[in-house]
């Protein structure tokens, strides 16, 4: 009795180990282990990779015909790699196959290895893969990860937790050679939990062998939790296969699509970016857009050594179904600390995605040039410190509005820069929007430079019951409001700071409405235009207002309504029902303040443009020597055609008129030809004084404006030189 069960012990240390009726047989690393195994082997074995981080190197492709498992041993720290030194590929797969835990790289053997996995033999086979990785299969110009031969179709395709990266060709690839619909490309395919990185052509191509008769049935696909980065121009490509499932994945970085998808293909749970063309939908195929995030940065830890895992404070992160993070889930996320600057391209809903992952102090960034920012209601920002910019080098502002009452309610400190806001959203019809930011609590800064707002059916700037320390406005322009561009009014609310300055405000009902400033107010450099009832309206005691180097053109009310002891210097007034109505105190006024006209270059609703014409008194005319207004306008040479349109039959120099004049005066000349013209005005002595026109110029009747401010008074000439054509005149200006 001893000596039998001494025999079967023995016998089960030598033999490998049954467990069920199967044989599982340890593998060592070295040369040819496995396939030495293999032959050994029986239906429904498994070979079990026992060294740790061991190198298993195969002479030739391996052959699988038989049912079998391979994986690696538990517990071990590092993964077996398998390798092998044939040029084709790795194995051939014509039997039930699963791999389990190792990993296949095809650039360590003696020679580069195209393809990992190929297909072959009867139909019919189930293929599985999880937690492997498999790389670096390339024959320099292709290279596949898994490829199936068009004779020989799988029935069930399975990777899970596994990752493919730095293969030029499909990684995944199953393309139609035959039609015919029991042999199927792959009947069914679930790619679960993986990521694809770094290849030429497709992540995924899993075609339809049916496509081309309609008859017979589809192949299943299902493609969850998956991560693409660094693909050809169609990473995932379900070629002509109707019912696909693509679900809590992201695609980003490809020179073309995301994905594409046919009928009634389902994509929902889904993020692309930095993919030109998106999502690309065939045969009257559609999809929720409310469940894909467009273009949106998931801010992957390191893309350039592939760590993939997302910003924990990233739209990404929350945006799965059922609240997880997208893409691969051995991925995970990373916390992202350091990341103060986030990349908003055009969207829907650009706060929502945003506002519950920001910190205090960061930037969100709007980069599609011109791009239409729309969000489904008003966005409260969070009580944190926040920059909102346009992106560098943009050629146009990018626009926001949304469909709700306000664009932004203001929380926490503020800055914005480079923005276009517009009340005007197609959603909600005309002048929608009530206000633009509403300031909604006690904040220490609001800075706003560069931006534009116009259409707004009530205010820009409005807030309540409220101190802010300081409000700075810079190069803005505000136009077309029902109601105050800028208002702080009610007798609760202050400012201690508030300086706007080279802005614009036209078109609207008030153009800055302030009712109480604790240490400064200042407003320069500003140009108001067409004011239904007050350009400035600053109330209540405003001692520290400064207003200076201004222009305010059409009040229908007021220029400037003050109170307390202001000083105005230096502003342009014209056609104001009224210039200053100064409440509670005697004006004086140190300096120019005068009415006259500052000869905007168009005052037409549709193309305003407040440019000055480079001789109206405004030029120049600033306590600081520069423009008075807004000077982004610019200046402008005033020149016309005649009436008719027709060339001049001879070149002429006119009267100037007014003449006598004091201190402008207008010059008209004929040119019967293009080319360079001179127009320079001279002393009695001969002195040059001005030159008015030294350009070349089309055919036609000129206008060009003297302004003879800084001249004494005393007789002129003027004298035009326009090819051979030389003319001289004698003005007056009399003061």
């Amino acid at each position: 009795m001893k000596r039998f069960l001494l025999t079967w012990i023995v016998t089960l240390i030598i033999l490998p180990t049954i467990v069920f009726g199967q044989a599982v047989i340890p593998v060592t690393e070295g040369e040819d282990q496995i396939d030495a195994a293999l032959f050994t082997a029986q239906a429904g074995d498994t070979l079990e990779l026992v060294t740790d981080g061991g190198i298993y190197n195969e002479t030739f492709r391996t052959i699988i015909d038989i049912p079998v498992i391979i994986r690696a041993a538990a517990g071990l720290t590092n993964r077996p790699v398998w390798t092998c030194d044939a040029t084709g590929r790795l194995m051939t797969v014509s039997a039930p196959l699963t791999l389990d835990g190792i990993i296949f790289d095809g650039s360590l053997g003696d020679s580069l290895t195209t393809d990992c996995i190929r297909t072959g033999g009867e139909a019919g086979i189930v293929l599985k893969v999880n937690n492997c990785v498999i790389r670096n299969f390339s024959n320099g110009s292709d290279g596949h990860g898994i490829k199936g031969k068009q004779e020989a179709r799988l029935d069930t395709l399975i990777i899970t937790n596994s990752r493919f990266e730095h293969m030029p060709g499909e990684h995944i690839s199953f393309k139609d050679g035959v039609a015919d619909s029991s042999n199927g490309p792959v009947k069914y395919s679930r790619i679960e939990h993986c990521t694809f990185w770094d290849g030429a052509n497709e992540a995924i191509y899993i075609e339809d062998n049916d496509s081309d008769s309609g008859t017979g049935p589809h192949p299943v696909i299902i493609i969850n939790h998956v991560t693409c980065v660094d693909f050809g121009p169609k990473p995932i490509y379900p070629k002509e296969t109707d019912g696909v499932v693509v679900k809590n994945s992201i695609v980003a970085n490809t020179p073309g699509l995301a994905v594409t998808i046919y009928q009634s293909s389902v994509i929902e749970y889904f993020l692309h970016y930095n993919t030109p063309t998106g999502i690309n939908t065939k045969d009257n195929s559609t999809y929720d857009t409310d469940l894909v995030l467009e273009e949106q940065n998931p801010y992957f830890a390191d893309v350039e050594n592939g760590d993939f895992a997302v910003a924990a404070k990233s739209p990404a992160a929350k945006f799965g179904e059922g609240g997880v993070a997208l893409g691969d889930s051995n991925n995970g996320t990373w916390d992202a600390a350091e990341i103060t600057k986030w990349e908003i391209v055009e969207n829907n809903n650009w706060c929502g995605l945003v506002k519950d992952a920001l910190t205090a102090g960061d930037t969100l960034m709007f980069v599609t040039d011109g791009g239409s920012y729309t969000s489904p209601s008003t966005n409260y920002f969070p009580s944190k410190e926040l920059v909102f910019m346009a992106a560098p080098g943009l050629a146009k502002k990018p626009v926001l509005s949304t469909d709700g009452s306000y664009i932004g309610k203001v929380n926490a400190n503020l800055k914005v820069s480079g923005l276009a806001f517009d009340g005007l959203h197609a959603e909600n019809g005309a002048t929608a929007t009530f206000r633009i930011l509403y300031l909604n609590k006690n904040i220490g800064k609001v800075e706003i430079e560069d931006c534009d707002f116009y259409n707004i059916r009530g205010r820009g700037f409005d807030g309540a019951a409220l101190t802010v320390d300081t409000l700075l406005i810079n190069n803005c322009r505000f136009s077309n409001f029902l109601n105050e561009a800028i208002r702080v009014k009610d007798v609760a609310s202050q400012i201690q700071v508030a300086k706007i300055t080279n802005s614009s405000f036209w078109n609207v009902k008030y153009g800055v409405y302030i009712h109480d400033v604790g240490e400064v107010l200042e407003i320069s450099h500003c140009t108001f235009f067409n004011i239904a009832d007050r350009a400035v309206y600053a109330k209540q005691d405003t001692n520290g207002t400064v207003i200076r180097n201004n222009i305010f053109v059409s009040s229908q009310t007021v220029a400037l309504k003050v109170y307390g002891n202001p000083v105005i210097e230096n502003n342009c007034f014209w056609d104001n029902t009224l210039k200053i109505d100064s409440a509670d105190t005697t004006l004086t006024f140190p300096f120019f303040n005068d009415e006259f006209d500052p000869m905007f270059k168009d005052t037409s609703a549709a193309n305003t443009d407040l440019a000055l014409e480079e001789n109206s008194l405004a030029v120049g005319g600033a306590s600081d020597g520069s423009n008075l207004g807004d000077p982004s306008w610019g200046t402008w040479i005033a020149s016309g055609v005649n009436e008719e349109g027709l060339i001049p039959e001879e070149f002429v120099l006119e009267q100037n008129y007014p003449n006598p004049f004091n201190p402008t005066t207008t010059i008209k000349f004929s040119i019967v030809g293009s080319g360079q013209v001179t127009l320079k005005v001279y002393s009695l002595l001969g002195h040059e004084v001005a030159t008015l026109v030294d350009k070349t110029m089309e055919p036609g009747v000129h206008f060009v404006s003297l302004n003879a401010q800084k001249l004494p008074s005393g007789i002129y000439f003027y004298k035009i030189i326009a090819g051979d054509f030389v003319k001289i005149r004698k003005m007056t200006l009399l003061k």
